[in-house]
């Protein structure tokens, strides 16, 4: 029997079509953020939840305060559900940790030079589609 005979290659897992945990990180979608000078205080999630919640200072856009990791106090707070459900444009999501970490890998892919933009953007609205119909799906029994 040769080499590699019989063996199968394992798919890495994706995190969004098989969610291993609940979605309790915080994932803020910077391409639609109306950021500072933009969004109106009444549905602001730096002042709604300024524990979660900060302006960036190179973009005037919001960012989470701890890289999408919320600590679990402010989980249980009704500022941060507010928060992530007011935006009038969509760009807060609760998410896993792995998917998280994909997300924030294609926003740094889509700072790059080379990056098509419009191809990362488009790629991270289908990945966030796909997490917010499985991550309700998800059962850790």
């Amino acid at each position: 029997e040769g080499e590699g005979e019989g063996e199968t290659l394992q798919q890495p897992r994706n995190p969004f079509l098989d969610p291993r945990s609940e979605a309790l990180y915080v994932f803020v979608n910077d391409a639609y953020c109306r950021g500072k000078a933009g969004c109106p205080a009444w549905c602001c999630c730096v002042r709604t939840c300024p524990e979660a919640f900060e302006f960036d200072e190179d973009t005037g856009r919001a960012t989470t305060t701890t890289r999408g990791m919320v600590d679990s106090q402010v989980l249980d707070s009704h500022q941060l559900w507010e928060a992530v459900g007011q935006c009038p444009t969509e760009t807060l999501h609760f998410v896993t940790k792995d998917q998280l970490d994909w997300l924030l890998e294609l926003q740094e892919q889509a700072k790059g030079f080379l990056a098509d933009q419009e191809v990362v953007r488009q790629e991270i609205d289908y990945l966030l589609s796909v997490a917010a119909f499985e991550n309700k799906r998800y059962n850790p029994s």
